[in-house]
């Protein structure tokens, strides 16, 4: 749920968020990318939608919300993995 991630995004370092976007609860995944972004202590945290809804309307309302990438499910290990490394590195070189 949306109240489980804050209380994680609160009591834990997170270098990369993993957003499942049809979050179970009141709010979606989409709901929390855009709280998310408007935190100040957690604006900038990279965030991946990962998410079976694969529709190119899907990924632009992700990208939307302020997500910086989309890994449509099922993801394999690779692209899973690249995206993290290349968000990463992303936020590194800033």
């Amino acid at each position: 749920t949306v109240s489980d991630a804050w209380r994680i995004l609160r009591r834990r370092h997170v270098d990369v968020v993993l957003m499942d976007i049809a979050l179970r609860g009141k709010k979606t995944g989409l709901d929390l990318t855009r709280e998310i972004r408007l935190s100040d202590s957690h604006a900038t945290l990279p965030i991946i939608a990962l998410t079976a809804h694969a529709f190119p309307e899907d990924k632009d309302a992700c990208l939307n919300a302020g997500c910086n990438s989309f890994v449509a499910k099922p993801a394999g290990k690779t692209t899973l993995l690249d995206a993290i490394e290349r968000l990463l590195a992303e936020k590194s070189s800033r």
